[in-house]
C-alpha cells in the first residue's frame, strides 16, 4: 500500500484555513449581533416557559380545590341520605 501522507497534510492545511476563516467570521460585528439575538431569544423562551409553568401550577391548584369541594359536597349528600335511611 502506498503512503497517503500528502493527502493528510493537504487535509490539515485545508482544515486550518477553514478554521481560521470561521474564527475570523465569528468575530465580526454581524456575528456578535447574531449571537446576542440568539441569547435574547433563549432568554425570552426561558421567561415564557417559567410563566407557563407557574400558570399551570396555579390552574392545577385551583382545579384541585374545586375537585375537593365537589367530593366534599357529594360526601355530605351521601351522609345526609344515609342518615335519612336510619330514621
Amino acid at each position: 500500500m502506498a503512503c497517503n501522507s500528502g493527502k493528510f497534510w493537504l487535509g490539515i492545511g485545508i482544515g486550518t484555513v477553514v478554521g481560521a476563516l470561521a474564527y475570523h467570521c465569528s468575530r465580526t460585528a454581524r456575528a456578535q449581533k447574531a449571537k446576542a439575538d440568539v441569547l435574547d431569544a433563549i432568554t425570552d423562551i426561558e421567561i415564557a416557559a417559567e410563566a407557563a409553568l407557574e400558570s399551570a401550577k396555579q390552574r392545577a391548584k385551583t382545579t384541585g380545590v374545586k375537585l375537593a369541594d365537589k367530593v366534599a359536597s357529594k360526601a355530605t349528600e351521601m351522609k345526609e341520605k344515609l342518615g335519612e335511611l336510619d330514621v
